[in-house]
């Protein structure tokens, strides 16, 4: 089945920038030492990917969409782009310092796998620093009383706190911060 970004996903990096003051944010969590190499999981077209290597390291964007990374490969920012699936990582186990995942992980069919495989390719001591949304917090966004169906469509992918939670203790992340 094709990704689901290679059918939606034309022109979709030419809408969407990364926001420089969640870059900061990020790349802080992340805290990537500077000639370390990070990978960021399901990174759609890479604005992010893209920021966090002009903030330092080594990155590699993975994305299991053609049509994506074809965009994100017009940045003049140097980044290894891979093709594939977050729960099915192409890489040795320990490659990386730090893993990244921005509003994605509610594409993943499922958490536990894309979680364990992260794990599998975290060097140890190395940061997996996840930017997404709750299914319970999204009900109170002001999108909701102009767009209620959507809304409540995007609510039921979202992954629940809990679940994102669980997923991560299951995975062997031991130190989980909101």
């Amino acid at each position: 089945m094709p990704a689901l970004y290679d059918a939606i996903g034309a022109g979709y990096g030419t809408t969407r920038r990364a926001d420089p003051e969640l870059a900061d944010t990020l790349a802080s969590l992340l805290a990537l030492p500077a000639t370390g190499r990070g990978l960021d999981l399901a990174c759609g077209s890479g604005n992010y990917t893209a920021a966090m290597a002009t903030r330092g390291g080594i990155w590699t964007g993975l994305d299991e969409s053609a049509t994506m990374l074809a965009q994100a490969r017009q940045t003049a920012v140097p980044v290894n782009w891979v093709r594939g699936d977050a729960a099915m990582l192409p890489f040795a186990d320990g490659s990386f310092d730090a893993l990244l995942c921005a509003l994605a992980i509610h594409h993943f069919a499922a958490l536990d796998a894309p979680f364990a495989q992260a794990q599998r390719v975290l060097r140890a001591g190395g940061r997996f620093v996840i930017f997404t949304a709750f299914a319970e917090q999204m009900p109170a966004y002001w999108l909701g009383r102009y767009f209620p169906r959507m809304m409540a469509r995007s609510i039921e992918k979202m992954p629940a706190r809990a679940a994102v939670h669980s997923a991560l203790r299951g995975a062997g992340f031991s130190s989980i911060e909101v």
